[in-house]
């Protein structure tokens, strides 16, 4: 989709409960890697296969586990994947900073030293963000910016880019602008009235498709934002990056106010396709993330972020020349001109 600089300016113009447990335990001093937040509980979800304790497959894992992993861990039979010694292996509580490197580092010790697990091509890593103090205006802004860098994040986790069961929000577009008409219905159009959370929480989780990358229906009862795009592994250092990669993008959206996030997208639409890559880089801003993605399709994965952020802050896919006149102040000849283009 390639937006005009008018169009580029008149949609930015347009937009004018659980708490997190900690559990108790003794800590590494000195973990391997620290995490950018303490701040925010984080739950992990590891898909394994073919998992085996003295080469036996066995059925009470449960027991037989869940003491050496520090009670940690819940180990629970998964019938999604195949065969006797499919797992998943699950935190206990939502934790936070040095807690996760822990409860990582355990794992991965336990599962190389005790048994034999394997991560095939159908396992993956689920990981859940606390966002119960979010306000639906920060939610907002984190979903702007969670669309902006999805192209990207689905880059870096190449592997299940094309995953039918993680499918990227910019490919569901009738999802997109499900959400842009919760917090519209619910939260007026400045998204800064919180009339009725409770039931935006619940309309948004109701109509959520099942298999994308991004799930929020758990919202409703977690408070947390599930994220299901990363391959299968139980290793600590990979689990680690793409959690702080995570909390990098929660930290950026808790930070920024309502006003700046206009201003910051105002100022992507006007720059050439590809022109704000460092803008998009502050977002996340983590060498190894930029560093696993080819530079060579920074502009494409930039467009196709500005059109998923355009479905978002119009609320809809189909876009006429009324809609357009209204929502994006055009004058109705420059409208046209975008729908007979194919523009919008």
């Amino acid at each position: 989709m390639q937006l005009k600089e008018s169009v580029k300016d008149a949609i930015g113009k347009y937009h004018g409960h659980g708490k997190v447990r900690n559990a108790s335990l003794s800590c590494p001093t000195t973990p391997t890697t620290d995490l950018l937040s303490s701040s925010s509980g984080v739950g992990i979800e590891i898909e394994l296969e073919n998992v085996k304790m003295s080469g036996v497959q066995f059925y009470n894992t449960q027991s037989t586990l869940v003491p050496k992993l520090g009670h940690m861990w819940d180990v629970i039979t998964d019938d999604s994947l195949r065969g006797d010694g499919a797992y998943e292996f699950v935190f206990t509580h939502p934790y936070k900073g040095r807690r996760i490197t822990y409860a990582l580092q355990l794992l991965e010790e336990v599962l190389t030293k005790e048994t034999t697990a394997e991560a095939t091509e159908r396992c993956s890593v689920h990981v859940h963000i606390d966002v119960g103090e979010m306000s639906q205006t920060s939610f907002y802004t984190f979903m702007l910016l969670y669309l902006l860098v999805e192209p990207f994040i689905y880059e870096y986790n190449v592997e299940r880019k094309d995953n039918r069961f993680c499918i990227p929000l910019y490919k569901s577009t009738k999802t997109i602008t499900t959400v842009s008409e919760a917090l519209r219905k619910f939260g007026g159009k400045d998204f800064s009235d919180q009339e009725s959370p409770g039931a935006y929480l619940s309309y948004l989780s109701g109509s959520w498709p099942k298999y994308l990358g991004i799930n929020l229906t758990r919202l409703s009862d977690l408070n947390t934002i599930e994220f299901r795009m990363h391959k299968g592994t139980y290793k600590k250092e990979e689990i680690i990056k793409w959690v702080n990669i995570l909390l990098a993008l929660k930290e950026y959206a808790d930070k920024i106010q309502p006003e700046a996030i206009n201003d910051f997208l105002d100022e992507l639409y006007r720059l050439p396709i590809g022109g704000g890559i460092d803008m998009v880089k502050a977002i996340i801003p983590l060498d190894y993330f930029w560093e696993a993605i080819d530079e060579t399709l920074y502009d494409r994965l930039t467009e196709q972020a500005l059109e998923s952020l355009t479905y978002l802050r119009l609320g809809s896919t189909d876009i006429d020349v009324e809609t357009l006149v209204r929502d994006m102040e055009l004058e109705e000849d420059e409208a046209m001109d975008l729908i007979v283009n194919d523009i919008l």
